[in-house]
């Protein structure tokens, strides 16, 4: 009986594919600012994110983020941020690539605690990411609901 001998399927290597991005290393300094700047809090299928110091470092929010959540495993994120005093028009939009990037992992973006003022800005850039008041109505929550300190209504 002849010897079995492997076909070119079996015997030529998978092509490669291509990995997908991970996140580059953290420094030390890295892992320092970012414990100073979240408390990180998980849930069943949540990570929660307290923005514990939002102000300066903005241009890193979306890819500090990502990070976590890439660290975690875990594509669906609640940001609390009852301590944010102001968004800029670039936190708005990164808060929009995050909830997109999220969204293509099959993940989604909830943030809870804003304060009226950072709402209506929030509201004013695009819309997309309404304001819960805690955390646990972010996480049952649906997409659609009630802004939680709503515009006043104009008279007809």
């Amino acid at each position: 009986m002849p010897a079995y001998t492997p076909g070119p399927s079996l015997a030529s290597p998978s092509p490669q594919r291509p990995s997908p991005q991970r996140p580059s290393p953290r420094t030390p300094e890295q892992a320092r600012d970012e414990a100073r700047l979240y408390k990180i809090d998980r849930g069943p299928n949540w990570l929660i994110v307290h923005l514990q110091t939002p102000s300066g470092g903005d241009h890193r929010l979306t890819d500090d983020l990502w990070s976590i959540c890439d660290r975690h495993f875990t594509y669906r994120l609640v940001v609390e941020m009852d301590e944010v005093a102001s968004l800029s028009p670039e936190t708005n939009q990164q808060l929009d690539d995050l909830r997109e990037r999220l969204g293509q992992r099959g993940g989604a973006l909830r943030l809870c605690g804003l304060s009226a003022a950072c709402e209506r800005r929030l509201d004013a850039s695009h819309g997309a990411l309404p304001n819960h008041r805690t955390r646990r109505d972010a996480v049952l929550s649906s997409d659609t609901h009630t802004a939680v300190n709503p515009a006043p209504r104009k008279p007809h």
